[in-house]
């Protein structure tokens, strides 16, 4: 019986590869869902569905739709993003010169601060 060698690409082209042949088959699948979604079809499955399911689904749309159009979907520009991470780059930095640490989490910002004066720092107003 003879032997078959599998030459596997390399790691840079495999990735490619595959999301070439994801792109094809989600499009594929894309093609698909359009065809079966005429107009008078989603409207009744949207007859059916729950205000929730349809605010999520044109939720995502939407932010997909930005996406493709090079925007962010949260409303903050590319640039307003970078001087929003140099702020609190600024920031972080300052509070750290302090003594103050900072500790963020989901929706809800501590601040812990040294209160003995430093002579070399100014006093916290």
């Amino acid at each position: 019986m003879a032997r078959t060698t599998l030459a596997l690409p390399a790691p840079n082209e495999a990735k490619a590869v595959k999301n070439e042949q994801l792109e094809r088959r989600i499009s594929h699948q894309l093609n698909v869902i359009a065809s079966f979604l005429s107009d008078d079809t989603l409207l009744s499955l949207l007859q059916g569905a729950r205000l929730r399911e349809i605010i999520a689904c044109e939720e995502i749309l939407m932010n997909k739709l930005l996406e493709l159009r090079g925007r962010v979907p949260t409303g903050i520009t590319p640039s307003e993003s970078q001087r929003i991470d140099l702020v609190a780059n600024s920031l972080i930095d300052e509070l750290k010169r302090r003594g103050i640490t900072a500790q963020l989490t989901e929706r809800k910002i501590e601040l812990k601060a040294d209160v003995t004066p430093q002579p070399d720092k100014p006093a916290l107003p």
